[in-house]
């Protein structure tokens, strides 16, 4: 399942709402899609298409920013909790031991582009 966030604007300014929508759809652990809608509103798009990591003191720390996006353009991200996949590989190698099993993980991380 993946969770729709509307971005709410002025057509000059992201909305605070906007922000505590995705706060809370991170905590879902779910991936999210953001959708921009509205008339003239590439200021917006291009507000919206940085990618910024904010620390727990509030601390902003700009990642990338200036991310051409087409008119058109469909952008896709997921999120993966490190505590989750650590639960989940504690769990699977425990089940193995149990069934006197070899245990091996492959992973593997790929970028990909749709045309």
């Amino acid at each position: 399942m993946k969770i729709l966030v509307i971005i709410e604007h002025d057509n000059e300014n992201i909305l605070p709402a906007t922000f505590n929508a995705i706060t809370a759809a991170l905590k879902l652990e779910k991936p999210i899609e953001a959708l921009v809608v509205g008339k003239d509103v590439k200021q917006i798009s291009e507000a919206a298409s940085k990618i910024e990591f904010i620390s727990e003191d509030g601390t902003i720390n700009l990642l990338k920013d200036k991310i051409y996006l087409e008119e058109g353009t469909v952008v896709d991200a997921t999120f993966m909790s490190s505590k989750a996949l650590q639960l989940f590989l504690k769990r699977q190698i425990a089940e193995a031991k149990s069934q006197n099993l070899l245990f091996s993980v492959h992973l593997k991380a790929t970028m990909m582009k749709v045309s």
